[in-house]
């Protein structure tokens, strides 16, 4: 299991097919959903979406990457959808926790 987060981790913004993942790691896909579930607390999709974020978190406080730029790079399809499931998540906008961290 803790390859599998790992692998997880480090593959966060490649699009995961779900079935060869589990294929990969010996295991049913329901299975590997509910292993991931128990340590986490997350579905894998958004276990894999909270991945994203934190690393989109990190890039808007360490680079001069535009919004977008760090959106697109996380695996988001657009800004907007980056913009609403970061505010759900560390209740601030991309742009807000930018501004916090004077970049």
């Amino acid at each position: 299991l803790h390859r599998l987060l790992s692998h997880l981790q480090e593959n966060c913004f490649n699009e995961i097919d779900w079935q060869q993942l589990a294929n990969q790691f010996h295991l049913t896909q329901r299975t590997a959903s509910r292993h991931i579930k128990e340590v986490t607390g997350l579905t894998p999709e958004n276990y894999l979406k909270r991945l994203r974020l934190v690393s989109a978190r990190v890039k808007l406080k360490e680079t001069d990457m535009t919004i977008t730029e760090v959106a697109f790079l996380c695996g988001f399809a657009n800004s907007n959808h980056f913009t609403t499931s970061y505010k759900k998540v560390f209740g601030v906008t991309p742009s807000a926790e930018r501004k916090r961290s004077g970049i």
